[in-house]
């Protein structure tokens, strides 16, 4: 099954006076064509040096996406995306039912 993987960033939290990020808001989305899994996360960031930081309206998606992906490490991003596989699987060949007998 071939799985398409779609990082997106929701939100970010930053310091008014300075513009400097702290917390970046995220999801990962998962396509097979079919069917969708998403999963959500907040990560703190350490602060750069102020020489390093990029003006916060100068950011864009591209950019902090990279910073999410190189906090959180290629371990923790293979387990999270096999998760969303796992649901995908789920959706085609489900396990387990919902409702009620009545």
């Amino acid at each position: 099954m071939s799985i398409e993987y779609i990082w997106k960033i929701t939100q970010m939290e930053r310091v008014l006076s300075t513009g400097m990020v702290t917390k970046v808001g995220y999801t990962l989305d998962a396509f097979d064509g079919i069917y969708t899994a998403g999963a959500t996360g907040s990560l703190d960031l350490t602060p750069c040096e102020p020489d390093d930081m990029i003006p916060f309206g100068k950011l864009d998606e591209k950019t902090v996406c990279t910073w999410v992906i190189a906090a959180l490490g290629e371990e923790k991003i293979n387990e999270v995306k096999e998760l969303l596989c796992g649901r995908i699987k789920e959706q085609h060949e489900p396990t387990y039912g919902f409702g009620l007998p009545w």
